[in-house]
């Protein structure tokens, strides 16, 4: 409830593709692959899970940084660096402007860290998009007989479990 519409309507997207996922699984399934679905559920929960958090991160994120004049604070930092220049440098004035000065640089580093983090989230959600698609392609391809095959081998590759593994759990 507190993600912002659009991060509520990515949300919902992912889960309806990891929902199309689960049926194709419930079909492979009749073909005596009965445990196969219940790693793929708990991954694909897994991965929703953190999906929902990169986009609550994202979106409190996107908060601060809408909260931010980025060109006023870095205008306010040339001023008090002017001030500061001007002022006897043994003075109380000139210990209180150091200090403000050194706030607002610290400001002005978490706006770009922020900004960093914001990159490095956006990237981690489309990764978790492109994944999710991948599996569901996969499944697609491996509801076919001849592909069942190839399809345990990409999916143990996807979820990093080792095919042999994989083919030992479920048969």
């Amino acid at each position: 409830a507190r993600l912002s519409g659009e991060s509520r309507h990515r949300y919902r997207s992912l889960l309806e593709q990891c929902r199309r996922i689960l049926g194709m699984s419930e079909a492979l399934e009749e073909n005596s692959l009965g445990n196969f679905r219940d790693v793929r559920t708990r991954s694909l929960n897994q991965l929703l899970g953190i999906f929902l958090r990169l986009l609550s991160s994202r979106d409190t994120i996107r908060e601060h940084l809408s909260q931010l004049d980025r060109s006023a604070l870095a205008r306010e930092i040339e001023g008090l660096e002017q001030r500061l220049a001007e002022a006897d440098p043994t003075t109380a004035l000139a210990r209180s402007l150091e200090g403000t000065l050194d706030i607002q640089r610290k400001r002005l580093d978490n706006h770009q860290r922020a900004l960093d983090s914001l990159a490095v989230i956006n990237a981690e959600l489309e990764r978790i998009e492109r994944q999710v698609q991948l599996i569901r392609e996969e499944s697609a391809v491996g509801a076919r007989p001849e592909a069942l095959s190839f399809h345990l081998d990409s999916v143990a590759g996807t979820m990093r479990v080792p095919s042999r593994q994989c083919q030992r759990s479920v048969l």
